[in-house]
């Protein structure tokens, strides 16, 4: 459940770039860092997506009294997701922009815009797919110690993020500065 919630915020990422339309060739004119284009384009719907949501999961944790470090930790949790599936979302965008459209509505409404929401699902669920088996290892087939579980799937979610940002913005980047129309 927890992957489809995050599966349906990545819409915002994944159409970053595409949202520029026309004016992303008027960009190229320009002497820019694509990799500060792209954490720009990552920032700020990460802590319009994150923040919100953050206090909600907060306030949760404070009224169903669960201890400080296993809130903590699913905090944890929920920010190197989000940011996994972000950078991934953002990615895929940038890897695939739609830069020809006439009005927004085109970019958003459509079948291409629906494929996008679906695949936003599939990201959510492959992002915390390793560091599931991780906790299910734990949990259901007993071969790890619960604190090993925990810890092995928090260090996935930073392996994933880390190799993610290295692909948004090395590949991606270089492939958006040489994009011609």
């Amino acid at each position: 459940g927890f992957s489809i919630f995050l599966g349906f915020s990545s819409y915002t990422f994944t159409l970053g770039v595409s949202r520029d339309g026309d004016d992303f060739f008027f960009l190229r004119g320009l002497p820019l860092d694509w990799r500060a284009y792209l954490v720009a384009k990552f920032v700020s719907p990460y802590l319009l997506s994150t923040v919100p949501m953050l206090v909600i999961i907060v306030v949760a944790l404070v009224a169903l009294g669960v201890p400080v470090l296993s809130g903590a930790y699913l905090v944890l949790v929920y920010l190197g997701a989000t940011a996994a599936l972000g950078l991934l979302s953002l990615g895929l965008g940038a890897w695939f922009p739609r830069l020809n459209w006439d009005n927004e509505a085109q970019l958003v409404k459509g079948g291409g815009a629906t494929l996008m929401v679906f695949a936003g699902l599939v990201v959510g669920v492959v992002v915390m797919a390793l560091p599931a088996l991780a906790l299910l290892g734990c949990g259901l087939w007993a071969v790890l110690e619960p604190a090993a579980a925990l810890a092995i799937a928090l260090a996935l979610l930073v392996a994933e993020c880390a190799v993610l940002a290295f692909w948004l913005l090395g590949p991606c980047a270089r492939r958006l500065s040489r994009l011609e129309r």
